[in-house]
């Protein structure tokens, strides 16, 4: 008797997916962990532990709300930089607009309204970043944003 697996793309297929929904589950699973423990404000070593030891996290460059640049190393460079964020701004709104994911690979979309502590400046963020989740644990993440002043957002 002939294996109907492999004669039959579409039922292959269907098994395929099956196995890539389970990694996606598991993407979605950690890159929600990131945003929930991020908006808790929890402490930065418990979000720094969400990383693979050796990742790859670059934030944007010469970011007016963001105080870093270059790719962050090590999990200890992630809890100072999310502390120094915390010192520098106060976060107003924080919106996730969406997750798309595919395997190990997701996007996440979202806004942020913050204020700088220091000028009293507040800015409208739009971010997209884009994770890549391997064993459960962040090896890339690449945030990419346009920073707009809030007033031009709520009085155009």
């Amino acid at each position: 008797m002939k294996n109907p697996f492999k004669s039959n793309p579409v039922v292959a297929s269907k098994q395929d997916s099956f196995f890539e929904s389970v990694a996606s589950r598991q993407t979605r699973l950690v890159v929600e962990s990131f945003y929930t423990l991020l908006r808790a404000r929890a402490p930065s070593a418990e979000i720094a532990a969400l990383f693979s030891v050796i990742f790859a996290w670059e934030p944007p460059p010469k970011s007016l709300v963001t105080p870093w640049s270059g790719v962050i190393q090590g999990r200890k460079q992630i809890e100072e930089s999310i502390e120094q964020f915390r010192v520098l701004t106060q976060p107003k709104r924080f919106a996730l607009v969406r997750i798309m994911v595919e395997n190990d690979h997701a996007i996440a979309i979202g806004e942020l309204d913050t204020v700088l502590r220091e000028t009293g400046e507040a800015y409208r963020v739009d971010f997209a970043s884009h994770f890549v989740v391997r064993e459960e644990a962040i090896v890339s993440l690449r945030i990419y944003e346009t920073i707009v002043p809030l007033d031009l957002v709520t009085n155009p």
